[in-house]
């Protein structure tokens, strides 16, 4: 069941939404779902629409070099302090050269989340590495194939 209100803001400006109620499952409650169509010009008595979302485009479409990434830091800056002050960073290190950021990466993935590998990829993507790159869960396996005999026999000695 769909139905119009009118909402005055405390400006004085009136809005005019599209409201929906439906049957919330889990909660086991009506809710209602409000869609604002714009906002309502007193001398004609008709919805002006919104501009947000085509502002929002114009702005993207001006500038398109500029793009925007924001990525959760705090783990990973925790972590490497932790990996740090215990040494496993150095063991890494020396052990496995060229790759020890990758797999201090998938270490913290595991740390943190405590999922399969398979679903580093996405974590990796809203995460900040070590590497700068983005975690391929493709890429996790090559990179256990690539220890050498050498570098894990150092790495089990080193603990």
């Amino acid at each position: 069941m769909s139905s119009t209100t009118v909402h005055k803001k405390k400006n004085g400006a009136k809005y005019l939404y599209s409201v929906e109620s439906y049957w919330d499952k889990d909660k086991k409650q009506a809710r209602n779902r409000q869609v604002c169509l714009g906002r309502l010009d007193e001398e004609t008595g008709e919805a002006v629409p919104s501009n947000r979302k085509k502002r929002t485009a114009k702005r993207a479409s001006q500038a398109p070099e500029v793009t925007a990434r924001s990525r959760i830091v705090g783990p990973c800056l925790i972590l490497k302090k932790i990996s740090d002050g215990i040494g496993l960073t150095q063991v890494l290190k020396s052990c496995f050269p060229g790759r020890h950021e990758h797999i201090l990466s998938l270490a913290f993935f595991l740390v943190q989340k405590g999922l399969p590998l398979s679903r580093c990829e996405q974590w990796s993507a809203l995460n900040a590495q070590l590497t700068g790159k983005r975690s391929r869960a493709s890429a996790c396996p090559t990179c256990w194939f690539r220890w050498t005999k050498a570098g894990a026999r150092n790495f089990s000695r080193s603990g």
